[in-house]
């Protein structure tokens, strides 16, 4: 019996499957059952395809399917090494990312291109996140990256008050074609708050309900885990969701069903749900 044929199951990152570069063994042992039982296992995150080499140093990269990226910019088939979609900022917002430049001197500024993470703005914070995610980085100016497609931009900043100031002021002075995100990562004893700004309308749930129409994942067989405020559209969205039980309270109220900490195998927690609601 195959209790998740076509069914797809997608796990956040950090706070979610992963904590602080480590991944419980109990979450590995769990989706290779999920993928035993015809399951499909996938990851939806902020971050870029070559921030996932991390994972894989992690986890086999043959248990996971294609990867939502960048917050739902791109899909990635790792097997293949490809983009099977990706949406781009367009070229009219990126002068709105100039006037951050000139007008928020301590905030960070990394853009996304592609595989490509392009620094236009080195900050204490955009060193922790790309040493954290073990990425690969190009320094660069304003002139140099807007030549460049971009799917995404993460600002940085030092405190959440900084971040909350800056939103305000993104809601008054930014491009009206793109989303600004607050985000952050829990890690090396921190919160580090972000904001990032995707293409309008890009969400994590809407690359997962276009991942779910290629793969032919059956009604009522889409799950979805996540623990940060990017993860709301994704959890509503889901048939059943999860949370950490150390997510934010008004994230947990969101889900069908709280597991345990992140380190201790959220994940595992949640498939072990799910397979005694199947049987």
């Amino acid at each position: 019996m195959s209790l998740f044929k076509n069914c797809l199951l997608a796990s956040d990152i950090d706070g979610t499957l992963v904590d602080n570069g480590y991944i419980s063994p109990r979450n590995i042992d769990a989706i290779r059952y999920f993928k035993e039982q015809g399951g499909t296992f996938v990851l939806s995150t902020g971050r870029s395809p070559k921030a996932l080499g991390q994972i894989f140093g992690l986890m086999d990269s043959a248990l996971v399917g294609p990867c939502v990226v960048l917050n739902g910019g791109m899909l990635y088939d790792f097997s293949a090494q490809k983009a099977l979609y990706s949406a781009l900022i367009p070229d009219s917002a990126k002068e709105y990312t100039r006037a951050v430049l000139g007008q928020w001197p301590d905030v960070g500024i990394e853009i996304h291109c592609g595989d490509n993470i392009c620094v236009l703005r080195r900050t204490e914070e955009t060193d922790f996140h790309e040493d954290y995610e073990l990425l690969d980085r190009e320094y660069v100016t304003y002139t140099e990256v807007c030549q460049k497609p971009w799917n995404k931009v993460l600002y940085t900043c030092d405190t959440v008050e900084i971040r909350d100031k800056f939103l305000r002021w993104l809601e008054g002075n930014g491009s009206k074609d793109c989303d600004y995100v607050p985000t952050g990562l829990n890690a090396g004893g921190g919160h580090h708050p972000y904001v990032e700004q995707m293409p309008k309308g890009i969400t994590k749930a809407g690359g997962l309900a276009r991942l779910s129409e290629m793969l032919g994942i059956e009604k009522g067989g889409f799950f979805a885990i996540g623990d940060y405020y990017n993860d709301i559209e994704m959890l509503k969205s889901a048939d059943v969701s999860s949370t950490p039980g150390d997510a934010p309270q008004d994230m947990q109220k969101l889900a069908n069903f709280v597991g345990g900490s992140c380190r201790n195998g959220a994940v595992a927690d949640f498939i072990e749900y799910l397979s005694k609601k199947r049987r």
